[in-house]
């Protein structure tokens, strides 16, 4: 795949997520904003701290985090790369346990 082609796998990706994300916010169910807030070593992830990075690297599969709220993140990107974040926050892409909360 091209770059572009991979910025725009990104952008697709990132703009499901985040509205997952937007939705889990607005719903009573705790349990489905905790799952979301919490990600987990090997969850897809998203940055959600700074709306204006470019999406290919933004999201990934998370490989290490800080225990910090704000901290460092490593993710493997779309294309393979790592990236490595500080100061900035994720969340797990929904999957099928935050569908399984959904339901409930």
């Amino acid at each position: 795949m091209t770059e572009e082609q991979y910025e725009n796998l990104a952008k697709i990706l990132f703009d499901s997520a985040y509205a997952m994300y937007s939705l889990s916010l607005k719903t009573v169910n705790v349990e489905i904003f905790n799952d979301l807030n919490e990600p987990e070593i090997g969850d897809y992830v998203f940055e959600t701290t700074n709306p204006f990075v470019p999406k290919l690297r933004a999201i990934g599969k998370l490989l290490e985090k800080s225990s910090e709220n704000f901290g460092t993140y490593m993710i493997e990107c779309l294309d393979g790369k790592i990236h490595t974040w500080e100061n900035a926050k994720f969340v797990k892409v929904a999957d099928e346990n935050t569908k399984s909360l959904i339901k409930l």
